[in-house]
């Protein structure tokens, strides 16, 4: 097994393949980082809050992470970090991209959702919701987010913009989602794309479009995070 630097409880990682590199981040402003997954090193990031979320960007090369109290911080190689003022309090659980025009786009508590060109400046959204939103996730120009009660919510580009207007798409299932991703996989040859969000007792949901979404049985009954 792989010792880490740390006692503290991590929540989240991602590999750059542009450094090269694994970040992963946790309790307490946590971040350690390693370039072959067995060797880590603990990096000084300035922040006391639970970091619960990272993403990289590849088109600026930037690591962004977001967390508790409204954290959000960005650092080009995994030790610099830099601040940025959110304009929220509430916890951020989840942040995503949509390329085209580079445009950010913070989840958390009570409906929270924010958006920004930069991670310089923030603009607080109208999500529609009230509940907690756990993850996002952005593909075939749409955002899809998860969260509390089985919330799901998309957000469509439109005038060159995505995350300003805001659609429910609750309704399959009542379980807390914690995880949503857009996957390419093959069966017998063919090859799919599926948005796919996994949750509470086992739940498992797909979706071809992020709108309609339909159950799928797992041999399981334990809560799924990722």
């Amino acid at each position: 097994a792989t010792t880490s630097p740390t006692i503290e409880n991590l929540y989240d990682i991602v590999y750059s393949s542009n450094d090269s590199q694994f970040v992963a981040v946790g309790a307490y402003g946590t971040v350690i980082t390693s370039n072959n997954g067995i060797s880590w090193n603990t990096q000084s990031s300035g922040i006391t809050e639970d970091i619960n979320k990272i993403m990289y960007d590849s088109v600026n090369s930037l690591y962004v992470v977001v967390g508790n109290m409204g954290t959000i911080a960005t650092s080009p190689d995994g030790a610099i970090w830099t601040s940025k003022t959110s304009g929220t309090t509430n916890d951020l659980y989840g942040i995503g991209m949509w390329t085209s025009t580079v445009t950010y786009i913070a989840v958390g508590a009570a409906g929270t959702v924010l958006t920004s060109p930069n991670t310089n400046t923030w603009t607080a959204r109208t999500s529609g919701v009230g509940t907690d939103l756990n993850a996002i996730t952005v593909a075939l120009n749409r955002a899809v987010v998860v969260g509390q009660a089985g919330t799901i919510i998309t957000s469509d580009v439109t005038g060159g913009q995505i995350g300003t207007v805001w659609v429910d798409r609750t309704g399959l299932t009542s379980e807390d989602l914690h995880s949503v991703s857009y996957l390419t996989y093959t069966i017998n040859a063919v090859v799919y794309n599926d948005f796919f969000a996994v949750g509470n007792n086992a739940t498992v949901i797909s979706s071809a479009d992020g709108i309609s979404w339909f159950q799928i049985s797992v041999p399981s009954t334990n809560h799924l995070f990722n």
